[in-house]
């Protein structure tokens, strides 16, 4: 059976959060870690000049809804530019 990749993957719709999807971590002694992993375009450093303190505790709210209804273990956020236009990557537009 061939894999597919939809065009819309995301488990959370936020208007700043670019992609969201689950995975698991498997570690060496075969335990299996529930992950969630979300790239917004929030930043989530107080010190960043861009930081917005609403933002902020609103997309942890967000994810944090989803971690409880949904039963993942973690959460990794990571914070990249939006991608400019249709079809861009956000990987192409990291952030430092």
């Amino acid at each position: 059976m061939e894999a597919r990749v939809s065009e819309n993957q995301n488990v959370i719709e936020h208007p700043r959060i670019i992609t969201s999807h689950t995975a698991i971590r498997i570690n060496h002694g075969k335990a299996v870690t529930r992950l969630l992993m979300v790239r917004t375009d929030v930043a989530l450093r107080p010190k960043d000049p861009n930081f917005d303190k609403e933002a902020y505790h609103d997309l942890l709210d967000t994810v944090g809804r989803y971690q409880d209804d949904h039963g993942t273990d973690e959460v990794h956020i990571e914070q990249v530019a939006r991608p400019a236009g249709p079809g861009a990557s956000p990987r192409a537009a990291k952030v430092a």
